[in-house]
């Protein structure tokens, strides 16, 4: 099995871009149709995937309000459900059951941004690498491996921070952190980082963040080690200014400096659900 045995996703976003459906549900909430026919919440698809891979404990950073709503996905269903439900759904609702055992709730009490949910971890996960998912994303490989899988196939041999990468349209800089850095095999699947920028406009992007006349962001999945958390601790350890947040980005800037972070171009789609567009783009995939 793999190196890595714990795993985060905050989730604790106040998905204002899905207004006003987030008056009722979570980004992570919203369905998704799976390659096994069943209709599934987001959330519910990355734990599988972590499951799937040997992950062992995995985190949820949540907002104080939301334990139910994770409760009621990992409780047994209700006796009147499941009077109706087939032998099939059944064995599937023990094994959702026993995903849940896995999952354990962090609180984020405060929004101060996103690298501040992340750090609410760092007490959890203590001295051991982690993966890291985000709970508004839907990944989707284009290989026999997941895309959990791969990156978890790269950490074994390549025991270092890693952000996992797609290559980006200059429409789609504004939303992601992109990356700089240099090839590190032939097949260019593999970058040794140099710098990463959160949301570059696409000016800076032209002059300073093109690799081989491209650009390359986030996937939406990440290797975190104790040099990375050792990072974000001092960040999250000075003050904020008004209106500002902290962000996860700096704290890859701050590692950079300190030891190899690496980029892998994942085999496969990222679909971040709370952007309509991309949602769509999702269903018209299946």
């Amino acid at each position: 099995m793999h190196k890595i045995k714990k795993a985060i996703i905050p989730v604790a976003g106040l998905a204002t871009r899905i207004y006003p459906m987030n008056k009722v549900t979570k980004k992570s909430f919203l369905p998704i149709i799976d390659s096994d026919g069943r209709v599934k919440p987001l959330i519910l698809k990355l734990l599988e995937e972590l499951d799937q891979s040997g992950i062992e404990e995995i985190y949820l950073i949540i907002g104080k309000n939301d334990v139910v709503l994770y409760n009621n996905l990992f409780e047994k269903c209700d006796e009147k459900i499941c009077n109706k439900m087939s032998s099939e759904d059944l064995l599937y609702d023990k094994k959702v059951n026993e995903i849940g055992k896995k999952v354990k709730y962090i609180i984020q009490e405060k929004q101060l941004g996103f690298g501040h949910a992340v750090f609410l971890a760092k007490d959890y996960i203590k001295s051991d690498p982690c993966i890291m998912l985000l709970g508004d994303t839907l990944y989707k490989s284009k290989e026999n491996l997941t895309c959990v899988e791969q990156l978890l196939n790269f950490y074994d041999k390549n025991e270092n921070n890693i952000i996992a990468l797609q290559e980006l349209t200059e429409e789609e800089l504004k939303n992601y952190g992109t990356i700089y850095g240099t090839w590190v095999n032939k097949e260019k699947t593999q970058l040794l980082l140099d710098t990463v920028v959160e949301k570059p406009s696409i000016e800076y992007a032209k002059k300073n963040l093109l690799v081989d006349k491209k650009f390359y962001g986030n996937f939406g999945e990440f290797i975190l080690t104790k040099t990375f958390f050792d990072e974000l601790d001092i960040i999250i350890n000075q003050p904020l200014k008004d209106s500002q947040e902290y962000q996860l980005m700096d704290a890859f800037e701050r590692t950079i400096k300190k030891e190899k972070v690496m980029g892998i171009i994942i085999n496969g789609f990222s679909y971040d659900i709370g952007n309509i567009n991309s949602y769509i783009k999702y269903f018209k995939s299946i």
